[in-house]
């Protein structure tokens, strides 16, 4: 007998099942049960089921080659989710963690542990050296912009963001860095076309306050940026910037 497999466990009397995947024949699922396993995954609603039950049955499933395990297990879980049967599992199967959403419960919970928790200089020279160098691939960029296409950002966390960001200063050296990237750059003409479709000329009185004022004529003095520049930038036009800056 074929040692990868995927397996069910289920009960007569419960109406929940969960599928699993095993490369040790029926020693994964018969593991389940066993007291130290239980008291590491008591967290699970595996788990919880057997501690609540104190049993269950075993259905092979199918016995397949194992570089197909992980996408037999998600065609399973699919499977049986689209039967409208309750699973045990929290994800979508294979690798990795697809599918699981944590509660509002749990998310509050280590919301809270988090709070007014700082990393120290040491560990914020860590992460800062671990990503230096990095650059975001084609796919990543794609990916990231699509996920904040048509997002605006509501008053509150513009001014939170003003807020955070008063009395930084910007050093010399980000500044030229910034001005060197933008030199000699320019927007084709699909996309000033674009930007000029897509604003009109104008933009929405809702956003003339003083807070989005203010950042953006910050961003505008301390990179030393003209109109020109910082119009491409924000994707506004002239007459749109100096109605953010003056409020007429």
């Amino acid at each position: 007998m074929t040692r990868s497999l995927i397996y069910a466990l289920y009960r007569d009397d419960s109406d929940k099942l969960y599928v699993g995947k095993s490369t040790s024949g029926l020693r994964r699922p018969l593991s389940h049960g066993t007291p130290s396993v239980l008291r590491a995954n008591s967290h699970l609603p595996l788990a919880r089921w057997i501690k609540k039950h104190g049993s269950y049955s075993i259905a092979l499933l199918e016995a397949c080659d194992r570089s197909m395990l992980n996408e037999a297990e998600c065609f399973y879980i699919a499977y049986f989710r689209s039967l409208g049967i309750p699973l045990l599992n929290l994800t979508d199967g294979g690798e990795g963690t697809l599918g699981h959403h944590h509660s509002e419960e749990y998310k509050a919970r280590s919301s809270a542990v988090r709070r007014g928790r700082h990393a120290s200089p040491e560990t914020r020279a860590k992460m800062s050296a671990s990503h230096r160098g990095k650059t975001n691939s084609d796919q990543s960029r794609q990916k990231i912009s699509e996920a904040k296409r048509g997002k605006k950002w509501n008053t509150e966390r513009r001014m939170k963001f003003s807020a955070a960001r008063k009395g930084c200063k910007i050093s010399r050296s980000a500044i030229a860095a910034t001005a060197e990237w933008n030199r000699g750059k320019q927007h084709s003409p699909e996309w000033r076309a674009r930007i000029s479709s897509g604003r009109g000329g104008s933009i929405p009185p809702a956003m003339f306050d003083d807070v989005a004022r203010s950042v953006l004529y910050r961003w505008r003095i301390e990179l030393h940026l003209s109109r020109r520049i910082a119009c491409a930038l924000f994707g506004i036009s002239e007459r749109a910037l100096r109605r953010l800056e003056t409020g007429k």
